[in-house]
């Protein structure tokens, strides 16, 4: 069962918090990935201390409103996940993550 409006209005308001402290974010466009590949760019993100959230974009458009996410609004179609940080971590992580081929 989908989440009710106010679940909806929660985690817009907590992802709007988070991506307010977070000037840098990879959009990953998930589609064709393995589990275990998804699973192991999840566990490099947390590794890196950032981030890593798939929600509809919808919900992610509202939440990045006024915050330095808000530019990335039109890359949010199809299936979006998003890593963010208020540091560079995430690109480190992400870059090492497609280096290795573990990406595919």
């Amino acid at each position: 069962m989908g989440m009710n409006r106010a679940e909806k209005q929660t985690l817009i308001d907590d992802l709007h918090q988070e991506f307010g402290r977070s000037p840098h974010a990879i959009l990953v466009d998930f589609r064709g990935l393995s589990v275990p590949a998804v699973t192991e760019f999840r566990r490099k993100v947390k590794a890196a201390g950032s981030r890593y959230r798939v929600v509809k974009n919808t919900l992610a458009l509202r939440a990045a409103k006024g915050t330095p996410l808000e530019k990335l609004g039109p890359q949010f179609d199809n299936t979006t996940g998003v890593a963010y940080t208020g540091s560079d971590p995430v690109a480190d992580g992400y870059l090492q993550f497609v280096s290795d081929g573990s990406f595919r």
